[in-house]
């Protein structure tokens, strides 16, 4: 969203652009981001994972973007990838083990 706009002005959304959007499954409750071309009405899914996706920021001035996942059994990560968001580099470290889950087995 440009910065410059505020809550509530009106914006005019350019339709020879993708736009992005980010989505849960009401069902599985799998979430992420997919790029819609508003003209051809094609939507196409980028990233989708068992987890909540969230918090998608584009650099200034490279198309890198950064995003963050968790799972119910994993505290936050963010990664960094380009504009497919098909290379995604996961940039954070977790430094102690989730009190909650430690000593449990998976199965």
């Amino acid at each position: 969203m440009d910065s410059d706009v505020g809550f509530g002005d009106p914006h005019v959304i350019d339709s020879s652009q993708p736009v992005w959007l980010s989505f849960m499954d009401e069902r599985t409750k799998d979430s992420g981001y997919a790029k819609a071309d508003l003209r051809s009405g094609q939507v196409n899914v980028l990233l989708e994972e068992p987890a909540v996706v969230n918090s998608l920021t584009k650099a200034e001035d490279v198309d890198r973007y950064a995003l963050r996942i968790q799972r119910w059994d994993d505290s936050p990560d963010v990664f960094v990838g380009g504009t497919d968001l098909s290379d995604l580099q996961q940039v954070t470290v977790r430094t102690h083990s989730n009190p909650i889950t430690r000593g449990v087995t998976q199965n």
